[in-house]
């Protein structure tokens, strides 16, 4: 099985960019990855197709992604950081998704199967622009069922211990 094309779009989710690759075999599988950056679009676009011309990946096989993920760290024109790491790991999990695919099962079973049998979940919280509001915030993700959130530290941070919404007090490390 030989890479016959890569190619990379943005999509414009709302709340943040992701960036969309695949990685197309002559096989005719095809291999999806999903990256999220934060205001390093065009240069992690640019960094994929960097990659995918000096690193030489056009007819490489794809059922190589840690051989492949070691040539394009050691071997990237960036200082590996942000933008480097980003299209290094959307190439890398499409070629994942095509060895999945090729065996008919989902990538974690290639890394050994299932760690947990439940994973618990949590939602951010954003701080909002009051201690009621924040509150307010908490107090709607426990509502939606959240037993933990996460949240940015408020610039009031330093003026409030604990905030309160209708009689529950929540106090930063969980509720009271």
């Amino acid at each position: 099985m030989k890479i016959t094309a890569i190619d990379a779009r943005l999509v414009d989710a709302n709340f943040r960019n992701l960036i969309i690759t695949q990685i197309h075999t002559d096989a005719g599988i095809t291999g999806i990855s999903e990256v999220v950056t934060k205001r390093f679009d065009d240069a992690t676009l640019q960094g994929i197709r960097n990659l995918t011309d000096n690193i030489g990946l056009i007819g490489k096989d794809p059922r190589q992604p840690a051989l492949h993920f070691e040539r394009m760290y050691r071997d990237n024109q960036w200082t590996i950081g942000t933008v480097a790491v980003s299209a290094i790991s959307a190439i890398e999990m499409a070629m994942w998704d095509i060895k999945g695919k090729e065996v008919g099962k989902p990538i974690y079973e290639l890394f050994g199967g299932p760690t947990f049998e439940k994973i618990p979940v949590y939602c951010h919280v954003p701080g909002g622009s009051s201690p009621e509001e924040f509150a307010d915030n908490i107090g709607g993700a426990l509502d939606r069922g959240y037993r933990v959130v996460k949240t940015t530290l408020p610039v009031y941070y330093g003026q409030v211990q604990r905030v309160s919404q209708d009689g529950t007090e929540y106090r930063l490390g969980g509720a009271a």
